[in-house]
């Protein structure tokens, strides 16, 4: 990850300033992942469908999004997707959540080299250190 484009994206990243939105459908992963975020000390929202995700995030402007990619009622990607098409969410980073790589398109223009992709099932502390890499903690 290129360490000086964040620190160009946002000079002061202390935890309390991070926004995170927390999209995922399974409750328990939902449980997971809010303990860790809070634990970060990070300001976050969750929503359990895109469609709630997606207005959430137009109104809350995380710095992070942690989203499904596939489920049966949920689709990560496109919501991804709409968020990147406004320009003043370019900075917004992703951890999508998938059981699959096979599954993402490395080519669509939705991923970037600051995004990551975590295999289920969730390992907790593979996502905090991903996060610490994400805002240099």
């Amino acid at each position: 990850m290129n360490t000086k484009y964040m620190k160009r994206i946002n000079p002061i990243y202390q935890k309390e300033n991070v926004r995170v939105l927390i999209a995922v459908e399974d409750p328990v992963e939902m449980s997971s992942l809010e303990y860790l975020i809070a634990g970060h000390g990070f300001d976050y929202r969750k929503e359990d469908n895109p469609v709630k995700a997606l207005k959430t995030a137009r109104v809350y402007k995380p710095d992070l999004i942690i989203i499904d990619v596939i489920k049966p009622h949920f689709d990560g990607l496109e919501v991804a997707r709409k968020i990147k098409n406004y320009k003043k969410y370019n900075n917004t980073r992703f951890i999508f959540l998938t059981e699959s790589l096979v599954l993402l398109d490395k080519k669509n223009p939705v991923f970037s080299l600051e995004d990551f992709y975590i295999m289920r099932p969730l390992n907790i502390e593979n996502i905090s250190r991903k996060i610490n890499t994400m805002f240099e903690f």
